[in-house]
């Protein structure tokens, strides 16, 4: 070869090697993470079991703990992904580079002998494996976590439904106990009514009397009792019957104060 070949040559090889130790950056990254991944991993595998046995009490304070748990470790997972994927990513891309310079070298194999692409494959191989294989538990797991959230916080909804089911259903006794109430209510005011009426039209009926007007007064206020009393019945029940209306039909309220 000659000297500008042979320049090219070697400086290719120092940039193989240059693009290999790059390669190799992601690997002390992925074995630090990788302990932690197992961590969690275990993690997650004893929520997954917890909720799948019904271990926990069936509340919504219980799937709010293992919500939360469940969170901890997706936010764990997270920051993990945001620290490794450009490193990689990169560990990817400096391989690729790297046997692309090396098959320019056009190299021809010799018996006996490793070809240099043979032999850096066998030492970069390994790390490349590990930063994938790290790469894909975090991935798994943050699938795991998405499909493991998604049941607690159905179970969180159902918990919140029959919570509020309950709510409904003593709000409905109670508007039954007042509407018990309102009845009785209503009764006394009639009675109550009836009574002073009635009082008025004694007084009434004396004062006719006492003006001359010859009448059986027992009679006439026996007579005007149950008329009263079924007339103020009359009045009372029109004017609920009103105000029902006006509750359940709010534009002809507002059309009233117009």
């Amino acid at each position: 070869m000659s000297a500008s070949q042979l320049g090219r040559l070697v400086q290719r090889l120092v940039e193989i090697e240059t693009y290999r130790l790059m390669t190799l950056l992601g690997l002390p990254l992925a074995r630090s993470i990788s302990p932690q991944l197992r961590q969690m991993d275990l993690r997650l595998a004893e929520l997954t079991q917890t909720l799948a046995q019904g271990e926990q009490q069936e509340g919504f304070d219980d799937a709010q703990d293992l919500l939360g748990r469940l969170t901890d470790i997706a936010s764990q997972v997270e920051a993990y992904r945001a620290q490794s994927t450009f490193r990689f990513n990169a560990t990817q891309a400096y391989q690729t580079i790297m046997f692309n310079n090396i098959d320019e070298l056009r190299e021809d194999e010799v018996s006996g002998h490793l070809t240099l692409q043979e032999f850096i494959g066998r030492r970069v191989g390994p790390a490349v494996k590990t930063c994938e294989s790290v790469a894909a538990r975090l991935e798994d797991l943050s699938r795991r976590i998405d499909r493991v959230s998604d049941m607690l916080r159905t179970q969180v909804d159902l918990s919140i439904q029959g919570q509020n089911q309950e709510l409904l259903s003593s709000m409905d006794r109670r508007s039954k106990i007042q509407l018990m109430m309102q009845h009785t209510v209503e009764g006394l005011s009639v009675a109550a009514i009836s009574y002073y009426t009635i009082g008025l039209v004694k007084i009434f009926l004396g004062v006719l009397y006492d003006q001359g007007i010859s009448f059986d007064k027992s009679l006439a206020l026996g007579i005007s009792m149950p008329l009263v009393i079924i007339v103020v019945a009359w009045l009372t029940r029109r004017i609920h019957s009103k105000f029902n209306k006006l509750a359940d039909d709010p534009e002809s309220s507002r059309s009233g104060h117009g």
